[in-house]
């Protein structure tokens, strides 16, 4: 199993979005501030507006910020927004496995997705927001020779 670079991408969006709650981020901070690149970005934060989670305010002074606290955002809600579900194998997906009526392994693969998307479900963006050392220490390296080259 691997999470796609759109979950990680949207993941760090909301962490760095949710760890400045007091101010708008425009998405070159947010790209600059967790290594996200900066095109993957802006096709990232649409989705999240459209999915309620964050807000996004226009204008040379507007940015993003999130739409509701970050212990009533669950990170699986997160991951459906950006459409990409996370699947451990091919069994329980749209495109399904052509063994699956007959493959007795396809029970415990699908139990196995059910059991990550209930622990996702329990765990909330308040959880996995930067404190404020770790939000010292990124904005340290962001203020010295760029360190996310693309």
């Amino acid at each position: 199993m691997r999470i796609s670079n759109e979950i990680d991408y949207g993941l760090r969006a909301m962490v760095v979005i949710a760890s400045h709650q007091e101010k708008l981020l425009s998405s070159k901070e947010i790209s600059r501030q967790y290594c996200i690149p900066y095109n993957f970005l802006t096709l990232i934060l649409p989705r999240l507006v459209k999915a309620q989670l964050i807000v996004s305010h226009q204008g040379p002074k507007g940015g993003y910020q999130l739409n509701r606290k970050p212990d009533k955002i669950p990170v699986i809600d997160i991951i459906s927004a950006l459409g990409t579900p996370i699947e451990i194998t091919p069994c329980n997906t749209e495109k399904g496995c052509k063994l699956a009526e007959i493959c007795s392994l396809s029970k415990i693969w699908i139990e196995l997705n059910k059991q990550i998307d209930y622990y996702l479900l329990g765990v909330t963006l308040d959880q996995i927001m930067l404190d404020s050392e770790k939000l010292k220490l990124i904005q340290k390296i962001g203020e010295q020779e760029p360190v996310c080259r693309f």
